[in-house]
């Protein structure tokens, strides 16, 4: 995530509103469904009632300060030689298996079709397949 977008998840108006109401504006400055829900996922109630309201359950303003040190990936100095699994959904950015096979040269590759980056949100029960699949590959 770049730091405008996390300011932009920072400016929205949710402290303090219902559930209801904090989603609302989050799809309203969100409209993609799964990049919407993993925000709402950094909602926390305020209180045990039946007037819950919300509020960030997240230090954005840290995050913010340290974005630079949060993102990017830094090579690993050895390659890993074990088995390795990575979903992709095809409305995500996907990149060419290359990619994963120079650090993880076991890697088994899997791209969702109609699912973006949050594949676990669009389509949860091929996921689960593919993990369970993919750990009883492992294991046996």
């Amino acid at each position: 995530m770049t730091k405008a977008t996390i300011q932009k998840i920072k400016d929205l108006d949710v402290e303090g509103k219902t559930k209801k109401a904090a989603l609302d504006v989050i799809h309203q400055k969100f409209p993609d469904r799964g990049i919407a829900n993993m925000i709402s996922n950094n909602l926390a109630y305020t209180a045990e009632s039946d007037h819950q309201t919300v509020k960030w359950c997240v230090n954005l303003d840290s995050i913010l300060k340290n974005i630079e040190k949060l993102s990017g990936f830094e090579p690993a100095t050895r390659k890993y030689i074990g088995p390795a699994f990575f979903l992709n959904g095809d409305k995500s950015v996907v990149y060419d298996d290359d990619v994963y096979w120079e650090e993880f040269p076991l890697a088994e590759m899997h791209t969702v079709e109609g699912a973006g980056h949050y594949i676990y949100n669009d389509k949860g029960k091929t996921t689960a397949r593919l993990l369970v699949e993919s750990l009883e590959k492992i294991e046996n």
